[in-house]
This record gives C-alpha cells, structure tokens and sequence, in this order.
C-alpha cells in the first residue's frame, strides 16, 4: 500500500506542476519544522509561491485507502496546517469523503479533492477554504 500511496503524491504533484499558471516551487514530500514542536513535520505535497511581497505555502495530504475518508482524518490536517503554517491545505482522497468530512468542508480550511475528480478539471470536489 505504501507503493500506491506514493505513486498517488506523485501523481498530485504532477498535476500541480502542469496546472500551474505562476512560478511555484512543488516539493514531495517536503518536511516543514512545526511552530510549536520545533521538529520536521512531513508533507505528501507541498506548494510554495509569492504574491506580491508574500509567501503563500499549501500542503496537500494523500491517502490511497479502500474507504472514504473521515472528519478525523480532516481534522488532522487542519491541525498539520496551523501547526506549519500553512495558508491552505488539500486533502486528496483515492475512495473519496464521507458525508460528515464533506459537511466539515465548508466550515473547515482545508480543501478536500478525490482522484475521480482531478481529471475535470483536477480541484473540484469537496471545498474547505477558509
């Protein structure tokens, strides 16, 4: 599974890379030091890029699991985000969201995409933003 779940990172990555329209640095995985345990907190997915005199980093977490994924699993990566502070987060999901994860979308700031969605156009699926 190990095998599957990286080739899924990889294969975001990529999409970011050919969907990109500006100059973003796309590194996976990418290890950030966390504000507040000081240690190296790994990223499947991490994009970084500048606006105007600002620097804009979001994380994506990958999973390639035979189950929709839960609130839990959204909540962790809101917590990863805040804890490296991240201005956005994606949560890709190979079997997709349950209902409750899909209802934290909205309220959440994280942005939630399954693989059946990347591909019309990659990014549309369950929106989180902040």
């Amino acid at each position: 599974m190990a095998n599957a779940g990286r080739a899924l990172e990889e294969l975001v990555a990529t999409l970011e890379t050919l969907l990109s329209d500006s100059p973003v640095e796309i590194k996976s995985p990418d290890y950030i030091t966390g504000r507040t345990t000081q240690t190296l907190r790994e990223v499947d997915v991490s994009l970084r890029t500048r606006v105007g005199s600002a620097t804009i980093l979001v994380i994506i977490e990958c999973r390639d699991r035979s189950r929709p994924q839960n609130v839990q699993w959204i909540d962790e990566i809101v917590g990863k985000q805040e804890e490296v502070g991240a201005n956005k987060a994606v949560a890709v999901s190979q079997s997709g969201f349950t209902s409750t994860a899909r209802e934290q979308g909205p309220r959440g700031s994280s942005c939630g995409r399954s693989r059946t969605s990347m591909v019309q156009p990659y990014g549309t699926g369950l929106a989180l933003s902040s």
